[in-house]
């Protein structure tokens, strides 16, 4: 076993103190915050030495081969119908950047609207998101350097494939609505790359200048703008459940307050003079409800359409004369017909039980299809099955297999077990393992979670874990409190003051396997990304028994000092909101104390850890894994790596193509194999370390 390259006892300075709030700290690793010179070469060390160590592994390019077929497996994207034109993002290769294709069908012969390897062969951009105007005339479509997603607009103009003048920079994530006649449209913005709060713009199609922002007041730093389809409406969502707290008459009026803030989200889609919610505001699972434009603040005028049901509603549209619902039942998708008066007709018929989602990522905050005039159009994935598209028409209740999943795995097992959480929650774990595995005796095995941000982590497909089971280990993934797959309260159950159930639950599903007899401690490694990147430093914090190792993806550690002194206002705000405010008299101090980079505990015997971070990322940067990694590598008690890896030219887990993401899977996953002792299966043995 490899050890670590530099103590980090060689790497404390001069004691740092601060004071936040109530909270006194002294950081003695203070100094890898900033992207000095000297923090720059320690880090490029620091890399090179983890790439030569990763990369000498066992089996590291059978384990690349393996995943650059998964990667290629994950790179289906569901058809949008917009006009006469079908638009569908592609990866013609495994060296080449995601691209944009426009066809006359949604499988057909396409021709490529948007290339970003034909902006700059040389270093291309990433595409990051694209929103087509209503017939499909125009395309608005964000790119950003190095996977960065410090986004810059532009519009293509679809028949003949030109840009038009706009260059808007500062549209990170950016919401583009369009109006009906496609001459202009509202998108949500920045005043600079600092997002310090999100800011909604009109833009008039072809003008090479950007607008000023529309006179709202907001100081959140998520917003997103819709038109309604007749164009005589706008509302603005604001925060990260959404709420249309804006409302325009775009014939006549002036921007008016609309919803008010408080409990729950709104989504909804226009329908004349009203505005058709899916809410949770007195419903923590969701129901629709149709709401007045002209008396919203008369909640007497309000008609409930679909009452709550057991079911996660997650996503509402209007497709001809018939309202569609996306909604999860134990995290598995459905999706429900109902007349526009809620009168139930019927379900979509899904290949199975898993994931329904408009790209291949196996989580969801809400979009699960997209709705075109006459059908819609989605992914659908599960634990043994990769992405395949569907399209189905609603008026012949149609459902037609667009595409074919490249990979599955018939002989692996998924089932649903049930973990109890230490305040007596039942948490429902997903496991997965070979069907001829002996479950009569304890087996490495791989845990993977998220458990925060309101988003839904769905048993869809992950290729790096179908190899491990396939390999004769087992994959769980508990669903911690902090998502929403049991709804509003499930997320509201684990987080600002009760964000340590996140972890309990972890703990849980882990020691689940345990008591099954399927694993043992010490032989179960954890992954985690970004919020889940987080939640792998505080296991193995802990609950350093139970892990052989740990691999945290894209973390924040410092949750204290995660905005700063005002230098990242966008990250500092978000994770306030789930994580809690470090100058609040109660939130800090708890936060104080489970915050990764402060809970790093003496003496404590850490498992192998890999802390990977992208260069170009500006929702986690690159800062907090080096000031963990430092200050755990000094604690430790025990001889295990603890390692930093930085990926170049990749933001957010973003901005990768199919061969450097396959290559990327590869040494984490290798990391982990060495670890546990378990040999990937069907590979071609490398003459690495043994």
């Amino acid at each position: 076993m490899a050890s670590n390259p530099l103590a980090a006892s060689e790497l404390r300075r001069d004691d740092v103190s601060y004071e936040i709030g109530s909270i006194r700290f002294t950081d003695p690793y203070r100094w890898l915050e900033d992207d000095t010179a000297e923090v720059l070469a320690w880090q490029r060390r620091e890399d090179a030495d983890t790439v030569a160590y990763l990369h000498s592994l066992r089996f590291f390019g059978g384990l690349r081969d393996a995943m650059e077929r998964g990667a290629a497996a994950m790179r289906v994207w569901a058809p949008r119908h917009h006009g006469d034109y079908w638009f569908r993002m592609e990866a013609p290769d495994a060296e080449a950047p995601t691209r944009l294709v426009v066809a006359a069908s949604p499988t057909g012969p396409g021709r490529v609207l948007v290339d970003p390897a034909a902006v700059d062969p040389a270093s291309p951009p990433t595409l990051d998101w694209y929103w087509p105007s209503c017939d499909g005339s125009l395309v608005a479509f964000g790119l950003s350097a190095a996977g960065s997603e410090q986004s810059v607009l532009h519009v293509v103009r679809t028949a003949d494939g030109a840009l038009l003048p706009e260059r808007i920079p500062n549209t990170f994530g950016s919401t583009v609505s369009w109006l009906p006649d496609s001459s202009g449209f509202y998108y949500s913005g920045y005043a600079g790359p600092e997002r310090a709060a999100a800011l909604c713009y009109f833009h008039r199609a072809g003008a090479s200048e950007p607008a000023e922002p529309e006179p709202l007041a907001n100081d959140d730093v998520l917003l997103a703008p819709q038109v309604s389809p007749d164009g005589r409406w706008v509302a603005v969502y604001i925060g990260r459940e959404g709420r249309p707290a804006y409302l325009k008459n775009l014939v006549d009026g002036e921007w008016k307050t609309f919803l008010p803030a408080g409990p729950g989200f709104y989504r909804g889609e226009f329908a004349g003079d009203e505005l058709i919610c899916a809410t949770t505001d007195g419903s923590p699972r969701g129901r629709v409800v149709a709401i007045p434009l002209a008396t919203v603040d008369d909640r007497s005028t309000w008609r409930e359409l679909i009452p709550e049901s057991e079911a996660v509603l997650l996503q509402i549209a209007i497709v001809g004369e018939r309202i569609v619902l996306g909604e999860t039942v134990d995290a598995r998708a459905r999706l429900r017909l109902t007349g526009l008066d809620g009168s139930p007709e019927g379900q979509v018929p899904l290949p199975g039980e898993g994931v329904v989602s408009v790209d291949p990522r196996a989580s969801s905050n809400g979009l699960m299809f997209f709705a075109g005039q006459r059908e819609i159009t989605f992914l659908y994935h599960s634990l043994t099955v990769s992405p395949a598209a569907y399209r189905y028409e609603i008026a012949s209740r149609r459902l037609e297999q667009l595409t074919r999943p490249a990979i599955e795995h018939p002989n692996l097992a998924a089932r649903l077990g049930w973990a109890t959480s230490r305040d007596g929650t039942r948490i429902p774990v997903e496991i997965v393992h070979r069907q001829d595995l002996d479950v009569s005796r304890a087996h490495p095995a791989f845990v993977h979670a998220y458990g925060g941000f309101s988003y839904a982590l769905l048993p869809g497909y992950f290729p790096h874990f179908a190899v491990f089971a396939e390999s004769g280990g087992v994959f769980a993934m508990p669903h911690c409190r902090g998502g929403t797959e049991y709804g509003r309260e499930w997320w509201h159950a684990a987080r600002l003051l009760t964000k340590k159930h996140t972890f309990e639950d972890l703990f849980a599903g882990a020691e689940l396997l345990v008591a099954e007899g399927l694993t043992e401690p010490g032989k179960i490694a954890f992954e985690g990304a970004s919020n889940g990147g987080v939640l792998a430093l505080a296991a193995v914090n802990q609950r350093p028994d139970l892990w052989a190792c740990a691999v945290s993806m894209v973390p924040l550690s410092d949750l204290i000092r995660v905005d700063r002194d005002g230098m990242e206002p966008w990250t500092g705000k978000v994770s306030q909101v789930e994580y809690g405010n470090p100058e609040d008299p109660e939130q800090g101090p708890y936060l104080l104390s489970w915050s990764p980079y402060h809970d790093v505990r003496e003496g404590s015997p850490y498992p192998a850890v890999l802390v990977c971070s992208g260069e170009s990322d500006i929702r986690c940067p690159v800062w907090h894994a080096r000031k963990w990694v430092a200050r755990a590598r000094d604690a430790t008690s025990s001889d295990n790596p603890i390692r930093l890896r930085v990926y170049p030219a990749m933001g957010h887990g973003t901005g990768l193509t199919v061969r450097r993401q396959s290559e990327w899977l590869a040494e984490w996953m290798g990391f982990v194999f060495d670890h546990l002792g378990l040999e990937p299966a069907g590979l071609v043995r490398d003459h690495g370390r043994h």
